[in-house]
């Protein structure tokens, strides 16, 4: 079990943001978008999301209540989501990738992902 106080390693955080995080965006009925960056892992891993969320300092951990999406796709477990969607918090993600960059087919999605952002940001 990781504890709450351990300090992660900066390549750490890039590594499970390969395997787990997320850059995306959404548009809004108001035709402007959103960009934003997420984990989510199980109920378990509750102390590594906390961890990594002290790591950032920024942004914000919510429940994800069990779901049953039906007999082809089954059940999905209880989980946690960390998401980072205020443009002024946004920035502390990119100063970390761009120098801890990732390693995965990730990264092309996170080029595309900061140009949004430099837009949006632009824009704000």
């Amino acid at each position: 079990m990781l504890s709450t106080n351990k300090k992660l390693n900066p390549w750490f955080v890039t590594g499970i943001c390969d395997g787990e995080g997320t850059f995306t965006f959404h548009r809004n009925k108001l035709n402007t978008f959103s960009v934003v960056f997420a984990i989510r892992l199980t109920a378990k891993e509750n102390n590594l999301l906390l961890n990594i969320k002290r790591f950032f300092g920024v942004g914000h951990i919510y429940k994800v209540k069990p779901y049953y999406g039906g007999h082809n796709s089954g059940y999905t477990k209880s989980a946690l989501y960390y998401r980072v969607t205020k443009i002024s918090e946004l920035n502390r993600i990119i100063l970390h990738f761009d120098k801890y960059p990732l390693q995965s087919f990730k990264l092309k999605g996170y080029k595309i992902w900061k140009k949004m952002f430099l837009l949006k940001k632009k824009n704000y």
